[in-house]
């Protein structure tokens, strides 16, 4: 156990600022190459790989790397790192907690027989390595190996010190990246499937804020004659609709001190145009499994316009499959599995099937939720 690790990066200061530089790295992906430059300069490092995925014979991730250069680290990829001994070695006999070192598993009389070694290590003068495992809950697991030459000697207690104080960092900072990255994912694919639906439609956020618009939304915003956005919240542009507009937003994002999940009203426009129909709708589903914090969608409408079956527009937002499509569009209209089978030319199983993964990925549990969360949609059945 090391006591005041502070003094193996020279000061409370430097240690405080490389760790704040890791969380930022979280965000802000190119400050990795930052950070793995200081974590060389604290340890001894002459080179540091860091890497996402088991070093085997699959090509690992690069995440970021210091003093070494892309074929020398395509050859590693590629190859070199499918015969690592050291890494063999280190997962054979000691713990994923633990810092590893080369010379805790291998002497330099046995390192120096390897292929890896004599063709890898050495013409790249790297003799000894010190490393980390990370392991990162819903994600690949990471290596974060440092290198240095025969010369310069094993790494220190010292510099095992600081990989040790940085690693529950380094952890949590990797979480955090591969999250926001699954977020930034799932964004985009809300985007995509918004933005192929015909209605203007606004994404918000649990607090009330527009999170996302898709290109039809953006157009109305623009056009600014009944909707405008100030500070990231949606306003109607004269002031009794807009008070009108803020309730409905309330209950629909579950601030309001009702039950009410939907609803619908008219707007004015002032360009004189025919009013526009806007429906909010509580949302608290995903696109394909992904994870946002949206609360709810409003969607902007000529009431003119050609409708569209609620089934396809759940098939945007849920991500049905054109089959599960269909049954929803049958159920929708209170048909049940029965009803719904004979009419498609299918099995009862088959319906009762994809009946459970319409529910499954609507987040409702009976056909009434389904058809309540149908009748909130902006739209009607077509015939």
């Amino acid at each position: 156990m090391f006591h005041n690790p502070e003094k193996a990066f020279g000061g409370s200061q430097r240690m405080l600022e490389l760790i704040d530089l890791i969380y930022g790295a979280a965000g802000k992906p190119e400050l990795w190459d930052g950070v793995v430059r200081e974590i060389a300069a604290t340890t001894g490092s002459d080179s540091i790989g860091f890497f996402a995925g088991s070093p085997d014979a699959t090509r690992p991730a690069l995440l970021s790397m210091t003093g070494i250069d892309a074929p020398t680290w395509q050859a590693f990829a590629e190859y070199y790192a499918g015969i690592n001994p050291i890494m063999a070695r280190c997962e054979a006999t000691l713990s994923p907690d633990q810092v590893w070192k080369s010379d805790m598993v291998m002497t330099d009389a046995e390192l120096a027989k390897t292929e890896f070694y004599n063709d890898f290590f050495k013409p790249n003068r790297m003799h000894y390595a010190m490393g980390l495992r990370l392991v990162v809950e819903d994600g690949p697991s990471a290596s974060f190996s440092c290198q240095r030459p025969l010369g310069w000697g094993p790494f220190s207690e010292t510099a095992e010190q600081v990989a040790l104080t940085l690693k529950p960092h380094l952890q949590r900072a990797l979480e955090l990246h591969h999250r926001m990255g699954a977020l930034e994912t799932a964004r985009l694919g809300l985007e995509a499937a918004l933005d192929a639906h015909e209605h203007a439609v606004f994404g918000i956020g649990s607090n009330g804020r527009v999170m996302l618009l898709n290109r039809g939304a953006e157009a109305v915003v623009r056009e600014g004659d009944c909707l405008r956005l100030s500070n990231g919240r949606l306003l109607a542009t004269f002031a009794t609709e807009n008070r009108k507009l803020q309730q409905l937003l309330s209950d629909a994002v579950g601030l309001g001190f009702g039950p009410e999940q939907s609803g619908a009203m008219l707007l004015e426009r002032t360009s004189g145009k025919k009013a526009l129909r806007v429906t909010a709708t509580r949302f608290v589903s995903t696109i394909n499994g992904g994870s946002m914090a949206l609360a709810a969608l409003v969607f902007v409408s000529d009431p003119g316009g050609v409708p569209q079956s609620r089934g396809t527009l759940m098939r945007s937002l849920y991500g049905l499959t054109p089959a599960e499509t269909r049954v929803a569009n049958l159920l929708l209209q209170g048909l049940d599995a029965g009803e719904a089978a004979s009419r498609l030319g299918l099995t009862l199983g088959t319906v009762r099937l994809q009946t459970k993964r319409v529910m499954a990925k609507t987040g409702t549990r009976r056909q009434a939720e389904l058809m309540r969360l149908g009748l909130s949609l902006p739209v009607v059945e077509l015939g």
